[in-house]
């Protein structure tokens, strides 16, 4: 039985992570044509500024939260309603927002 859970694991490893990362060091390799306006520094510092925001505002959401499910005596409920939450597909959250912020 542990050696199927192992071989699962890498099996959902390698469709998760290790293919998309291969697709992507692919597209890097193949080339191509980049706009004259693009500016890969500008667009690299952007991006890790808004990867930091996006950690700093999770974190202060989901810390009182946490703490507030630890502490509760049946705490059950709260604690399914957090895991359905993160268990929600990111696509989703992301075109939530591209809806309500725009480009």
């Amino acid at each position: 039985m542990a050696q199927l859970i192992a071989v699962a694991a890498v099996a959902l490893f390698l469709l998760a992570v290790a293919w998309p990362l291969a697709a992507g060091a692919r597209l890097l390799t193949v080339g191509g044509e980049l706009p004259p306006t693009f500016d890969g520094a500008r667009t690299l510092v952007t991006t890790g500024v808004w990867a930091c925001v996006g950690a700093v505002a999770s974190t202060v959401i989901g810390w009182p939260v946490g703490r507030a499910i630890r502490a509760a005596r049946g705490g059950n409920l709260m604690l399914a309603c957090s895991v359905v939450a993160a268990a929600l597909p990111p696509y989703a959250v992301f075109w939530t927002w591209w809806q309500a912020a725009g480009p």
